[in-house]
């Protein structure tokens, strides 16, 4: 389906989709590579929060590893015809077609990192770190979230799938302590960036495999507030199993998913009961929502 507007991107972001695709065709790759066997997706990032040198959209073009020499100068070349030196565009990588992150930064012509506002935080993201597409709804999501961890200052919060810590960083300044850990190691040094430019001394980040970190963890530190928030396919099956060991008050899940949020209910039912149910609509006029669902320790 061609689309032509976003009612949550501005009006640049159009333009640029319409370039970029009107000018697809022209793109050649070394060899007669068919081009889908590359490109993967084009991502367009349009801050709400934007300081006043940086452009409006960040232009990102998700590509697989290149196979045969010249298909990363191929794109590089495409995307300044299209664009201009006045944009700002980067190219990033996945060894997995499927995803839509990326792993790496190829090369970019700026600044590879946009920023972001939920109320008076200041976040700063890369563009290989996950950010919630509707900004607005995403600071209603992380007040729901810190009005049901009901925290006192005494509190330790772990922030499982942390990102760029965004969750953890809006509640650290109502908790003893924050923890947060993401399998993205970019997306983790932006959150310890982020605590660092924001004073908030009591915040620790870690990455790895997930089950492994949070093992180590719990070696030194029990919290009393969980909040998990993963990617659609919900928590791996290591996460799962420590869950159900781990002896905090109150688990907070956010899914985009409910299938998969529900899968993951029945495998911690014994250890875990669900109390209440929160969903916030994030994608207008589409069927998707993400549910903030409350556990509470058996």
């Amino acid at each position: 389906v061609a689309v032509h507007e976003c009612g949550l991107q501005t009006p640049e972001a159009g333009e640029i989709l319409r370039r970029v695709r009107d000018a697809l065709p022209s793109l050649t790759l070394p060899g007669g590579r068919p081009l889908e066997h590359y490109l993967c997706r084009l991502i367009l990032h349009t801050p709400e929060h934007r300081p006043s040198d940086l452009p409006l959209v960040v232009t990102e073009c998700l590509t697989l590893p290149q196979k045969r020499l010249g298909e990363r100068d191929a794109l590089w070349d495409f995307l300044r015809r299209t664009l201009g030196d006045d944009a700002r565009f980067v190219h990033s990588e996945t060894r997995d077609p499927a995803l839509s992150r990326a792993e790496g930064i190829v090369r970019s012509n700026g600044p590879a990192e946009f920023q972001e506002a939920y109320g008076n935080l200041v976040l700063e993201f890369p563009v290989t770190a996950f950010a919630q597409t509707n900004t607005g709804a995403a600071e209603l999501l992380y007040r729901l979230i810190a009005e049901k961890a009901e925290l006192t200052g005494r509190e330790t919060v772990w922030d499982i799938y942390c990102g760029a810590g965004s969750i953890g960083l809006y509640l650290a300044p109502a908790a003893s302590a924050v923890f947060g850990c993401d399998g993205l190691g970019a997306a983790v040094g932006a959150a310890k960036a982020n605590a660092e430019r924001l004073g908030l001394s009591r915040c620790e980040f870690a990455s790895g495999i997930l089950p492994e970190v949070l093992e180590a963890q719990a070696r030194h530190q029990t919290p009393d507030v969980v909040v998990v928030d993963p990617p659609r396919v919900g928590l791996e099956e290591g996460v799962r199993a420590f869950l159900r060991t781990l002896r905090a008050r109150r688990l907070i899940y956010v899914a985009c998913d409910a299938a998969s949020q529900a899968r993951d209910l029945a495998a911690l039912e014994g250890a875990w009961r669900a109390v209440s149910a929160h969903p916030v609509d994030m994608f207008p006029s589409a069927a998707h929502v993400e549910n903030v669902l409350i556990l509470e320790r058996v």
